[in-house]
């Protein structure tokens, strides 16, 4: 998963000076943004969403031109996923197997930006007072 903030701030019509004054940066923090050269820490990415109009999932993508490959089977010996096919129940295809790779690789920073970009996506818990 990669930050693709170019596009959506192109996309917005804004310049990287421009965003860069709404986000109280450099526009060379938001080159080194797009160029992956650093990235954002977890606490901008609802600052740059806004700034954007978008949502924070928007800021991402997901690698998932590879949603059609074959399915991958996680291997414990060799700490990896391998692709199998047919697809057992429950499988992973090629493309998600390779982002929980890299997730389960990343540094906790990274690991904090992905949880943020898929956390309006995840079920709503049960809150303890409706049991």
């Amino acid at each position: 998963m990669e930050l693709d903030l170019r596009a959506i701030r192109k996309k917005q019509g804004f310049s990287q000076k421009a965003l860069a004054k709404k986000l109280f940066l450099t526009p060379q923090a938001i080159s080194r943004w797009e160029c992956g050269l650093s990235q954002p820490k977890a606490e901008m990415l609802p600052k740059i969403a806004e700034a954007l109009n978008c949502d924070i999932s928007e800021l991402f993508v997901l690698g998932m031109e590879d949603a059609n490959r074959p399915f991958a089977t996680w291997d414990p010996e060799s700490n990896r996923f391998h692709e199998v096919d047919p697809a057992p129940a429950g499988a992973l295809t090629a493309g998600e197997s390779r982002l929980l790779d890299a997730y389960r690789r990343a540094d906790e920073h990274t690991r904090r930006l992905v949880e943020l970009a898929l956390e309006p996506f995840a079920p709503q818990k049960e809150s303890s007072e409706a049991m």
